[in-house]
């Protein structure tokens, strides 16, 4: 089952247990919060609490929205982390910030801590904020366990949109399936279907930020390729040898390489590996700068996060490197201009469904055998 790739038998277990006091919730409420028909929205509210990556590839619905209901307000409720994504995008008229309180990486007292903060104060302000505009959808893209699906009913959001892989999923007035094998943009269309998008209007399914005309950044050199090395999960991140024999490679040939990132960790690691310290772009670029960079690179090599999703979407040709990344199916965009390269030790784990020629697998992360690769494709 969709289901069990999140949701282990602890969570099933607490699903069951409050899945009585969601049906009274629904009795509760009635037929007025729980609309078989979305109706026409004045106000749509778009969630995503996850990380970088997905907010920018939750922003693809905007614009397809503004064309099915072109005086809606659209607005966006991020992480701290994600706002950046929010400020300045077309199409969106407010952003609301709430911090998620379960981050499985942290410590049982860290979580413990986040919890009590998110109950006693950081719900209290979010509730009175959302619920003094008075929204008509809330569609909710994050697909993991979200403490906000009961704020919607709180405050009294009608059409309440989602995945049926959630713990509070009796909660949502409209559902969407879980499907396997897809790419996390085909999963958001589907959430707009159920309100009644039409089919005609996914040819506006992309982000507003690539609309924008973007020149190169003066003190760049005209030709280049970004490599981008680091991660939110230090797990997936690949060591500093790799990107060191491949930046020789590429050197070689005489390739321009620019290093993005984020950190000072992250900075300490790439000033290590370049001999020019003008190359090392970490934590210099403003939101903006960075989709620049991106939008006239040659090619962009990374492990699974934001700048994948965001080089896919412009068209940039990329390669990225997946290590433990859990359904990796669901982060690899669908474009002819990329290459997915991961263990095959890694893959039967995985149940990967979608099979292609983009798809390399490799028993270890060769710098020689990845750029050979890229010199084929690029040819």
């Amino acid at each position: 089952m969709a289901k069990a790739l999140f949701i282990n038998w602890k969570k099933r277990l607490y699903y069951a247990c409050f899945t009585p006091f969601h049906w009274l919730m629904r009795k509760r409420y009635g037929e007025a919060f729980f609309p078989k028909k979305a109706g026409k929205p004045k106000k749509i509210l778009l969630c995503n609490l996850s990380a970088l990556g997905d907010v920018f590839l939750s922003t693809f619905a905007i614009s397809a929205l503004k064309k099915a209901h072109p005086n809606a307000e659209i607005a966006l409720l991020v992480s701290p982390a994600s706002k950046v994504v929010g400020e300045g995008c077309p199409g969106v008229d407010r952003i609301h910030i709430l911090s998620p309180w379960l981050v499985p990486s942290d410590s049982f007292l860290k979580k413990l801590r986040k919890y009590l903060l998110f109950h006693l104060i950081e719900k209290r302000k979010i509730l009175k904020e959302l619920g003094s505009h008075s929204y008509d959808w809330a569609i909710n893209f994050y697909p993991f366990f979200s403490d906000v699906i009961p704020l919607f009913l709180r405050v009294k959001i009608p059409v309440r949109v989602g995945f049926d892989a959630l713990g509070y999923r009796t909660l949502f007035s409209h559902t969407v399936s879980w499907e396997r094998g897809k790419y996390l943009t085909d999963l958001y269309w589907r959430l707009l279907e159920t309100v009644g998008i039409e089919s005609t209007h996914k040819t506006h399914f992309f982000s507003p930020w690539i609309q924008i005309p973007r020149r190169p950044l003066p003190q760049l050199k005209e030709e280049y390729f970004l490599f981008h090395m680091g991660s939110a999960t230090p797990d997936k991140d690949l060591p500093s040898s790799f990107w060191l024999a491949l930046l020789e490679e590429f050197q070689k040939k005489d390739h321009q390489v620019y290093f993005t990132g984020k950190g000072e960790e992250q900075y300490q690691l790439i000033d290590a590996i370049v001999s020019d310290p003008r190359d090392n772009l970490c934590d210099l670029l403003s939101w903006e700068e960075f989709l620049q960079v991106i939008a006239h690179a040659k090619g962009v090599f990374s492990v699974d996060t934001v700048i994948v999703h965001i080089a896919a979407a412009m068209q940039t040709p990329y390669a990225v490197f997946y290590q433990k990344t859990p359904d990796p199916d669901l982060w690899r965009p669908d474009s002819e201009r990329g290459l997915a390269f991961i263990k095959r030790e890694e893959a039967s784990a995985h149940h990967i469904h979608r099979k292609d020629e983009r798809l390399i697998w490799v028993d270890d992360f060769d710098p020689n055998q990845v750029f050979a690769k890229v010199e084929e494709v690029l040819q």
